[in-house]
């Protein structure tokens, strides 16, 4: 064989090792990063009702909403005995324009962003439940117990109280 026969096999065999080694960096998930990211809803506690989840929360306040925050603890007694009345007052609230989350406060389960969110608000306690506007501005505060009628009361005086601005 000569010179010419040996450089086009060297060159078809260095083709098909190219290719092999592309084959096996693709299947072995060698890629470049997608460019589309899967939103991940937050998981709903009741309607309109949500765990806290930044990029549902940041979505709510672009859209306008008004925004019931519930700094939650699961190692707290109040927490619990006025989760499900909370949970009832969204289950009967018929405004689409209110949204509302249970943040964790200060417990296993708290992240950074519900951390970053209850600093920003000025949270030092768990129990409180305040309304914010679409800019984050804090228009009812409250420590606390609610019932669901109490819940109500807090979410519709605050509605009032943004109508007359």
């Amino acid at each position: 064989m000569g010179n010419n026969g040996r450089e086009t096999i060297t060159a078809a065999i260095t083709v098909i090792i190219a290719v092999i080694i592309m084959f096996i960096l693709i299947v072995s998930g060698c890629t470049a990063p997608a460019q589309t990211q899967t939103a991940v809803a937050a998981k709903p506690i009741a309607k309109n009702f949500y765990e806290f989840d930044q990029a549902t929360y940041e979505a709510a306040l672009k859209a306008g909403k008004l925004v019931f925050l519930d700094f939650y603890a699961n190692w707290c007694p109040i927490c619990k005995a006025e989760a499900p009345e909370i949970t009832a007052a969204f289950n009967e609230l018929n405004e689409e324009n209110v949204v509302g989350f249970q943040v964790n406060y200060n417990d296993g389960q708290t992240d950074a962003n519900e951390k970053a969110l209850a600093k920003k608000f000025g949270i030092t306690y768990q129990h409180t439940k305040i309304l914010i506007t679409a800019d984050e501005k804090v228009v009812s505060r409250t420590l606390v117990a609610q019932t669901k009628q109490e819940a109500l009361k807090q979410i519709k005086d605050s509605q009032a109280a943004e109508a007359t601005k």
